[in-house]
């Protein structure tokens, strides 16, 4: 069975290995090509006070994982602080597979009602933010009569076909 911790299974075991490679692997390709680019070195940012002097805040590791518990989980939603959402989801998630069956059927039933909620809001915004950029990028009309003007159309059809 799937939701047992006991016996993860072969295909828990691939999941977890997937998903240690992948971000690896991407974070080996991000270190790679940031120092190959080297993204912003002479950029102008525009900053008052130089990099050097600005204050970063530095916590130790220590009190990196002290952080991660919430005392609050909704102000860690508001406030954004991910360690403390994984957390929190990842705790979610594991005492719903052990609870009892009650218990897990009801929590599949909340989630899942929350999940079509959050989806159907998600849909309804795409397809507003679509048609209303597409508005917005052709508010201006683009004359026939020259080539370029044709390729500002196709680009605009290309455009409209992705969303």
């Amino acid at each position: 069975m799937l939701g047992l911790l006991e016996n993860p299974g072969r295909l828990g075991l691939k999941t977890m290995g997937y998903y240690l490679l992948s971000t690896f692997v991407a974070i080996v390709t991000g270190f790679f090509l940031v120092q190959l680019i080297k993204p912003g070195i002479g950029a102008d940012l525009g900053l008052q006070v130089p990099l050097d002097e600005i204050a970063v805040g530095r916590e130790s590791f220590g009190q990196t994982l002290i952080n991660i518990v919430p005392s609050n989980v909704i102000k860690a939603m508001a406030e954004g602080h991910m360690l403390s959402i994984i957390f929190f989801a990842i705790l979610v998630g594991f005492f719903t597979t052990v609870s009892g069956e009650k218990s897990r059927g009801l929590m599949v039933i909340l989630l899942s009602a929350i999940l079509d909620v959050i989806m159907k809001i998600t849909v309804f915004i795409i397809r507003f933010h679509s048609s209303w950029s597409f508005q917005y990028t052709c508010k201006g009309d683009i004359p026939a009569d020259n080539h370029r003007e044709s390729g500002e159309r196709r680009s605009l059809a290309a455009w409209g076909f992705t969303f």
